[in-house]
């Protein structure tokens, strides 16, 4: 089923006629062959939630119409035939293939379209920095900066023999969401949780208090474990404990309203070097993502530079 708009041409497969769900979760697939282990993930993560999964292909538009769209249904055939052996009854996968100007844009849309909860994202580990701040790839970027939900970006080295998760945190609403994730997948593996705080020497009892708030209350809280160590550098000690773990989930420092931060350093640093699978969340903000926005788009008027195309982002419902 294909759709023409005014950002490319989208291609659908018939399950996208489907029955209400209560979260949907999109997950870029870069690369059909290697999509393995996000498709798990995505459906780890949905399961329990009456929730759905839509795989997408972004087909950058490059070439004459006919031609992109030869390219997009090619690669959606691909795509689909690929996911088959992923397809579970009780979590429905659809498959969209689109055109767009970029990758990032085609995503983003794709995520306001399906009124999406979560966008899942491979990352390769690589990091840059400069003067201007982080870059952890130029379409994750965007797509961080510009999403219109939750994001997740994984760093994968296997989900096969998952025993052991770890959740560093500092606290604030990212690290809800990191701990959320990680008693989802650890229901799937019958996994432990541990959520971890580094503390400089003598403040070992605020970091006892601070894990307390983030677990207290929360769905299963009574199996996760909680753990303080001291350490002067905080990606060093958290390193040394992931060692002990297969999987490390980190929420996103919490960003103020005129800051412009992908994940922040300390969460971009572990994910960089850490040896396991990592999973780095960042929660959607709709307040502080509308005024940035809105000042985006008055700064680049008084320069004269044309207003970005991306849309400003929605609270998925």
């Amino acid at each position: 089923m294909a759709k023409s708009s005014g950002n490319g041409t989208v291609f659908k497969d018939e399950l996208a006629k489907k029955r209400p769900r209560t979260y949907r979760l999109l997950v870029t697939i870069a690369n059909p062959l290697t999509c393995g282990d996000l498709i798990e993930l995505a459906k780890t993560i949905v399961q329990g939630r009456r929730g759905e999964i839509t795989a997408l292909h972004v087909v950058q538009t490059e070439r004459s119409p006919r031609e992109e769209e030869k390219s997009a249904e090619a690669r959606r055939t691909m795509l689909e035939a690929v996911l088959l052996h992923a397809q579970d009854p009780a979590v429905p996968i659809h498959t969209v293939t689109r055109t767009a100007p970029t990758i990032a844009q085609g995503i983003v849309d794709t995520a306001i379209e399906e009124n999406s909860h979560l966008i899942l994202m491979g990352w390769r580990g690589r990091l840059r920095r400069s003067a201007t701040g982080a870059s952890i790839g130029d379409i994750l970027d965007q797509v961080i900066k510009n999403a219109p939900c939750d994001i997740a970006v994984v760093k994968t080295r296997g989900l096969q023999n998952v025993r052991r998760i770890l959740v560093p945190t500092a606290g604030g609403p990212n690290a809800a969401l990191a701990l959320g994730l990680a008693t989802s997948i650890a229901r799937r593996y019958r996994a432990e949780v541990t959520t971890l705080y580094v503390a400089k020497p003598g403040q070992e009892a605020t970091g006892r208090a601070m894990l307390a708030r983030t677990v207290n209350g929360r769905q299963g809280a009574k199996a996760v474990r909680q753990e303080v160590v001291v350490a002067e550098n905080v990606v060093k000690g958290i390193l040394k404990v992931a060692k002990d773990y297969d999987l490390v989930l980190l929420g996103a420092t919490q960003e103020g309203l005129f800051q412009q931060v992908l994940f922040g350093p300390i969460p971009e640093e572990v994910a960089k070097r850490c040896s396991k699978t990592v999973i780095v969340v960042k929660g959607y903000q709709p307040i502080v993502s509308m005024v940035k926005g809105a000042l985006s788009g008055w700064t680049e008027r008084l320069r004269g530079v044309p207003s970005s195309t991306f849309q400003v982002p929605r609270s998925a419902t």
